[in-house]
């Protein structure tokens, strides 16, 4: 069997449930979006697919697809890293523990839970996390990125995504507090606080004032124990 055939008896019998992952909606585009990806498949491989930012692949719903199918193929185990930045794309199958924090700057593949015992720092040429189970977190930054978690983002502290290039796909979004200004979240958003394009006020949450916030709440994040 190809790998085009695999998945299109993988999706003819998960449809009902991959309809209800998140970024689904009833747009022509998304309704042949299954259709679209075998096509592509002919050409290109799943890597080559979840390595694809907006300029090449406009609607990230192929990514979810991709990643749901490859999270099939998950193995026993897990890889633990120190305090890591990350400038190579790159796939672990299974689990991520992060004993720091993960600055990524390229394409991480995460074919199960991703941990990270700091924060999450997007901070690259519009980096991508992909993560096919749940993505905690201490603290979470994105400006000009794209980040998938089928299985829910969970952040302890303070979730920041800001620009509207960036991207967050996840059924929940869950933190202390969180600051969406001019992004897409497609997900529920749980925070006790939360500026949804409104003024953020950085002084309390973070004790500084600045008319160009970004680098010091990254630089914030990467202070905090």
């Amino acid at each position: 069997m190809t790998l085009q055939d695999d998945y299109r008896a993988h999706v003819k019998a998960e449809k009902r449930r991959l309809k209800a992952l998140p970024y689904f909606s009833e747009s022509e585009e998304k309704r042949r979006a299954f259709v679209v990806l075998f096509e592509v498949l002919e050409k290109h491989s799943f890597e080559d697919v979840l390595r694809w930012v907006p300029s090449g692949c406009s609607d990230p719903l192929y990514r979810v697809l991709a990643l749901e199918y490859l999270s099939r193929t998950r193995q026993p185990g897990s890889e633990t890293w120190d305090d890591t930045t990350l400038a190579e794309d790159t796939t672990v199958v299974g689990d991520l523990v992060v004993r720091g924090h993960l600055t990524n700057g390229a394409a991480l593949t995460v074919l199960g839970d991703l941990t990270i015992e700091g924060a999450y720092i997007a901070d690259g040429d519009y980096p991508c996390c992909q993560v096919a189970g749940r993505l905690s977190s201490k603290n979470y930054f994105a400006v000009e990125a794209e980040t998938i978690a089928l299985g829910g983002l969970h952040v302890a502290d303070t979730f920041w995504v800001s620009y509207n290039h960036t991207i967050t796909i996840a059924p929940v979004v869950e933190a202390a507090r969180a600051c969406v200004q001019d992004s897409f979240v497609s997900a529920e958003l749980r925070a006790a606080r939360s500026y949804v394009n409104e003024p953020v006020p950085t002084s309390e949450l973070f004790g500084f004032e600045a008319d160009d916030p970004e680098p010091h709440v990254r630089d914030w994040m990467r202070n905090q124990g």
